[in-house]
């Protein structure tokens, strides 16, 4: 179970990072492919290296909440990574992110693909996943670069 300024574990492919945030602080872990860092939940703007993706998720609309920050700095691995450790586990409400060329992210109702989905790509931002019919749905993601 997620709890504030605890250490946690998430399953993550490829050289991906995670940073969990709170609304009052940080969380830090290690990853078996890389270390969670502590920064601001305004990961899109420090994201700046070309081959790089991330991905901030919102607990509550308008990018509100707890939120998780995903980066990952290699070419994706395919495969499903579960939300169900973090605070956005069917919570997530609103998204930002920026994708390197040719990354696709589809997020997925339930942990092993099945249900709705819901795809990103390029750069861009969500304050309401009510629109799309996918607020609190979200149990998993998965990268892909097709090509």
């Amino acid at each position: 179970m997620y709890k504030r300024n605890a250490a946690v574990g998430l399953p993550l492919l490829g050289a991906c990072f995670v940073t969990l945030f709170c609304v009052m602080g940080a969380v830090t872990a290690t990853l078996p492919a890389g270390t969670i860092e502590r920064g601001s939940a305004d990961a899109i703007a420090a994201s700046t290296q070309a081959n790089e993706s991330t991905m901030v998720l919102y607990e509550h609309l308008e990018y509100k909440g707890e939120n998780i920050s995903i980066r990952c700095e290699s070419k994706p691995k395919e495969g499903k990574n579960s939300l169900k450790e973090t605070p956005v586990f069917k919570k997530m409400s609103s998204l930002k992110w920026k994708l390197a060329t040719g990354v696709i992210v589809v997020f997925y109702e339930r942990e092993d693909g099945g249900g709705k989905q819901f795809t990103i790509w390029g750069e861009g931002q969500k304050k309401d996943l009510f629109e799309n019919k996918f607020d609190n749905e979200a149990a998993a993601w998965a990268w892909f670069k097709p090509g």
